[in-house]
């Protein structure tokens, strides 16, 4: 199946992507044909396998209603029913019938292909079952696509679109990607402008108010704490003079203190004295 992209693009860029995907031709340096036969089985292939990996069991059980129930495996273990079984029937039987041969041959075509674009998200645009064939294998080969040329670098994607006459004002992969595969340009006027709000200027009174209110607001935690006190530990003239002062203060105290205890000493030592006379003196009259 050979796509509408692939003839448009140069043998440069044809050469370019049968090395990145590895492409083996029978001859050292092959035709553009053959490069374009050989990248389109790849891109149905990438497509068919894309497909069949969105679609439910149900809608893979009703595309395989018409194949034989052959097993797939030489020890038979393998379940008819399980949807990795049906996935590689069906994938090889599209391959083998080509996509349109076998979309186009399967039960209930109306009915299946219908569930099959619903699935897709794709609307279909007839009820007959040539124009579904037609949209689901579009689908197919934009899946295929998207696939090989995702793995692509800006700068070949970039030659593919000159290639394809395409105008891209852009350097961000994904609008390449996109532009290549719709076939669509993209210029500077296409980007989206966005809109940007003014920032609102505030008063200069409200902002004082703010300010101020603020500062009101401000709990005792937040509030600056008060240097510690700082001591003059070294005393002035003035100071020293004072501490000379009540120095002698309390020396004078001290000797007036000591006086009183010499004073009371002596009265103590008389009033012993009398006692010892008194005490003689009765000694003597006995």
């Amino acid at each position: 199946m050979t796509t509408p992209i692939l003839p448009q693009l140069a043998e440069s860029s044809l050469q370019d992507i049968s090395n990145q995907r590895k492409l083996k031709f029978e001859k050292r340096r092959p035709s553009k044909q053959s490069m374009i036969e050989a990248l389109g089985n790849d891109i149905n292939a990438q497509g068919i396998k894309a497909f069949v990996h969105v679609l439910q069991t149900s809608d893979l059980k009703a595309l395989s209603a018409k194949l034989d129930k052959e097993v797939l495996s030489s020890n038979g273990a393998n379940n008819p029913s399980s949807k990795s079984v049906l996935s590689k029937r069906v994938s090889q039987a599209m391959t083998d019938k080509g996509v349109n041969k076998f979309l186009s041959s399967v039960k209930n075509s109306e009915k299946t292909l219908t569930a099959i674009l619903e699935r897709l998200g794709i609307e279909a645009t007839s009820k007959k079952t040539a124009d579904m064939v037609k949209q689901i294998e579009t689908e197919i080969q934009y899946m295929g696509l998207s696939a090989i040329f995702s793995n692509c670098t800006v700068k070949q994607l970039q030659a593919f679109a000159s290639d394809l006459g395409l105008t891209v004002e852009s350097s961000a992969k994904t609008v390449l990607l996109r532009c290549i595969l719709q076939n669509t340009s993209y210029t500077a006027e296409d980007k989206p402008k966005i809109v940007r709000k003014p920032k609102a200027k505030k008063d200069k009174a409200a902002k004082e108010n703010a300010d101020a209110d603020g500062d009101m607001d401000m709990e005792d935690s937040d509030l600056p704490r008060a240097a510690p006190p700082k001591f003059d530990w070294e005393a002035s003239e003035d100071d020293e003079g004072d501490f000379e002062a009540d120095e002698d203060a309390s020396e004078n105290q001290d000797v007036e203190m000591s006086d009183v205890a010499s004073e009371d000493e002596e009265n103590n030592a008389a009033e012993d004295d009398d006692e010892e006379d008194k005490e003689d003196g009765e000694y003597q009259d006995e």
